[in-house]
């Protein structure tokens, strides 16, 4: 079953589709987070949704998320933590 809670059938096989993640660091810094039906039997794939994390100069955080309509950026200020003395 996929995010949705919906069975997805490859449409090469017509059989049920495995709901997949995956992770990518890349050299630069930046995050992936890569969601995606993959099929047992023949290998086909297809993506439900990309999620990039990514984090420029002040620490703060850029969420790029794709899925298959629509890129939605978000960003995040940094968290500050309080010191335990």
């Amino acid at each position: 079953m996929g995010s949705n809670g919906k069975l997805v059938l490859c449409p090469r096989c017509k059989i049920p589709m495995e709901y997949t993640l995956e992770t990518e660091k890349s050299s630069n810094g930046h995050r992936r987070l890569i969601r995606y039906y993959k099929c047992p039997a023949c290998g086909t794939q297809i993506t439900d949704e990309i999620i990039t994390i990514e984090t420029n100069g002040n620490a703060e955080i850029i969420l790029r998320i794709t899925d298959e309509r629509r890129t939605i950026i978000k960003k995040v200020a940094p968290v500050k933590r309080k010191r335990r003395r």
